[in-house]
């Protein structure tokens, strides 16, 4: 287990944006340990905001 806080820290917050991408149907709640698996309409999101950038 890390003794750096700002590890803990990144993780705890990587722990929340996944949670928070599951929540609003971006990532599968399913996958693997460690494995950050796109939907359908994760999919969808990433396709819009490419062509924003466009």
């Amino acid at each position: 287990m890390p003794s750096d806080h700002r590890v803990i820290g990144r993780r705890n917050n990587s722990a929340w944006a996944r949670f928070k991408l599951v929540q609003e149907g971006y990532l599968m709640s399913d996958s693997a340990r460690g494995v950050w698996e796109i939907t359908k309409v994760g999919r969808a999101l990433v396709l819009q905001a490419k062509e924003g950038l466009s």
